[in-house]
């Protein structure tokens, strides 16, 4: 627990410094909105700053004393110009506060306890690139995690926090929880009410995706943030300065951020356009949107030759990359969600995504009895967030919430069209939650919206108790230790260990394993599909692979059999010496395998352990640790 108090602690030094640095622009709102816009925008411009810092040989190790600068900052500000405050909207009463409180404090136990494998994107690479980074000193290319050129924005942060610990680093998305209903309390209670704000908030905080990733290292609660309350202030407030730079945040914390900006300042120049007014304030904003988001991609395309790698690669012929990766990353793609895109499916789309979100979040084609329906309910988007707009468009006034409307209506059109993954959506859950907010005080049936959103919050704060947080408390009531529990939950937790402590080890070919982050050697995802730095497309033999592998330093080899199918992993575990029972490989077998890379890298192995090039080191539950001969 002290791990995430001391990465909260930094989280909110560095968001309260970017309130009290940015107060007087902020003077319009309601206290709770400066209070929270201004955490917002601390974290994203601490987040941005980390590139070019780290970018400088050394950088990375000098980026825990970002609080401190930022802490400074705030200090030099404060002496030099009073703060322009305004009170809060309404009285504050007791019961806003400690209801959200509960959200909050489920979501410092989730940091505080260590990511298991339902955390898959944490550990694969939100946490392991960041640690690869501080162990180099600066920001490298990571040739083998493409991830690791996605934008940056949130995931720099946890090179602050990482120092201190793993829980320190998930901590930054507490303060972006607490900044962002604040942000969302303030802005719904200024326009609709007191009462209004809290009830915002609540939906928002509740939200079943948000609570989960508030206590992991996920960072689409975090673009949510950004993104949906940009597109608020463009289109609501009117506020370009600071819409535009939590947009710019946006596209430089994900991709998918560049969809939400594109929607949102095309309906502001349409609206400028048909009413003849001036586009001169909307095209700088876009401008500074672009500006702010753009270092990752001119990073990308100098790195790679691709501003959005690995995206697009057709257009954009990237570096490390192929055909036939372009083509498996996909297919992927394409199993989320409902199976077409056709209008008829979006309406189920939207259904499914309420309450249980399997097909769009971890699809499973493969699995007997099921349609792809595999998943975790507690990545739903939940109801409220999801129905409230569309009450307000049905039984709201005509104002100007219309033009959130037509940006939620294009956006999930998008949405459903491209890749229908719950997390992506999560982007509309603040405006969701605002327009909770607006039902409750505009709307005639105040009590049966206020039921609804009560529901919500007791089920997912019971959804994510029961699942995440019964077994998290004995972790951070020392009942269980982290080794433990982490062991429990994560089959690579003690090979991991095993392989640190051996000084044999240099390097690492991990296959069917992503969970790097928690090896203390260097180490390489060995699959086809990941990079080109193993070209199996050009490798005819055994020994082809052990030469591409001692090329890249690679000392042993992990195989997690449990990701394969049994007649394979009996092969192979036969070829390494152990006692089980294997079908027959034949010819036909060979031939077909070697056409694919998906299962021609099994082959390869298996010739290079029947060759002696690879020789078993250690067996462990399911898996087996391999030394590359010299």
């Amino acid at each position: 627990m002290l791990s995430a108090l001391i990465g909260l602690a930094c989280a909110l030094a560095i968001g309260l410094s970017g309130w009290v640095i940015l107060r007087n622009r902020l003077a319009r709102y309601d206290l709770a909105a400066q209070v929270g816009m201004g955490g917002l925008l601390g974290l994203g411009t601490a987040g941005w700053i980390c590139l070019p810092i780290g970018l400088i040989p050394g950088g990375t190790h000098a980026l825990k004393f970002l609080p401190l600068v930022f802490i400074a900052l705030a200090l030099i500000t404060l002496r030099k110009g009073s703060a322009k405050l305004v009170s809060p909207v309404g009285q504050i009463r007791p019961i806003g506060p400690i209801l959200l409180l509960v959200p909050v404090l489920l979501a410092l136990v989730g940091a505080a306890a260590p990511s298991d494998s339902i955390e898959w994107d944490s550990l694969a690479y939100h946490l392991a690139v960041p640690k690869i980074w501080l162990e180099a000193g600066q920001i490298v290319n990571v040739p083998f995690i493409h991830h690791s050129n996605f934008p940056f924005v949130v995931d720099n942060l946890f090179m602050i926090g990482l120092p201190f610990g793993e829980s320190a680093a998930k901590a930054f998305n507490v303060a972006f929880l607490v900044f962002g209903c604040a942000t969302i309390l303030g802005l719904t209670r200024q326009r609709y009410g007191a009462q209004a704000g809290w009830v915002a908030a609540l939906a928002f905080a509740t939200v079943p995706t948000v609570l989960w990733e508030s206590g992991t290292a996920y960072i689409d609660m975090a673009h949510a943030l950004f993104a949906g309350l940009g597109a608020y202030l463009l289109l609501v407030e009117e506020d370009h300065w600071v819409g535009a730079l939590l947009m710019g945040f946006a596209i430089g914390s994900k991709y998918t951020g560049m969809q939400p900006a594109f929607v949102a300042f095309a309906i502001l120049l349409v609206i400028r356009l048909f009413s003849r007014a001036p586009v001169k304030g909307v095209v700088l904003a876009g401008l500074l949107t672009v500006a702010v988001g753009s270092p990752w991609y001119v990073k990308n395309a100098a790195w790679t030759g691709n501003p959005v790698y690995p995206f697009f690669h057709s257009l954009f012929p990237s570096k490390n990359w192929s055909e036939f990766n372009a083509k498996i990353y996909a297919e992927e793609q394409a199993t989320f969600g409902v199976p077409g895109r056709s209008p008829d499916a979006v309406a189920h789309a939207l259904l499914g995504l309420s309450y249980q979100p399997g097909r769009y979040t971890n699809p499973s084609p493969k699995l007997e009895g099921t349609s792809g329906a595999a998943g975790f309910p507690f990545v739903a988007f939940g109801s409220v967030v999801l129905t409230m707009p569309i009450l307000w468009a049905i039984f709201g006034r005509r104002g100007v919430e219309r033009r959130l409307l037509v940006f939620l209506v294009i956006s999930f059109g998008l949405w459903a069209l491209l890749s229908q993954q719950s997390r992506y959506a999560v982007t509309y859950a603040p405006i969701g939650a605002i327009f909770a907010g607006a039902a409750f005080a505009s709307l005639s049936w105040r009590p049966v919206i206020g039921l609804l959103v009560a529901l919500q919050a007791l089920y997912s704060v019971w959804l994510i108790g029961a699942n995440r947080t019964t077994s998290q408390l004995r972790v951070v009531f020392g009942q269980v230790s982290r080794e433990d529990y982490r062991a429990a939950l994560v089959p690579f937790a003690e090979p991991a260990k095993a392989i640190s402590e051996m000084d044999s080890v240099k390097k690492v070919a991990l296959y069917d394993e992503v969970f790097g982050f928690l090896l203390d050697k260097p180490y390489t995802w060995a699959n086809p599909g990941h990079s080109m730095e193993l070209d199996y497309e050009t490798m005819n033999s055994g020994d082809d692979l052990i030469v591409a592998l001692q090329r890249l330093g690679v000392s042993h080899v992990y195989l997690n059999l449990s990701m394969m199918e049994r007649p394979t992993a009996a092969r192979l575990a036969k070829a390494a010496g152990l006692d089980v029972e294997a079908p027959e490989f034949t010819d036909e077998d060979r031939a077909a395998s070697m056409k694919d890379p998906r299962p021609k890298w099994r082959t390869l192995v298996g010739d290079s352990i029947e060759s002696g090039r690879l020789r078993t080191v250690q067996v462990f539950r399911n898996a087996i640790l391999l030394e590359v001969a010299r």
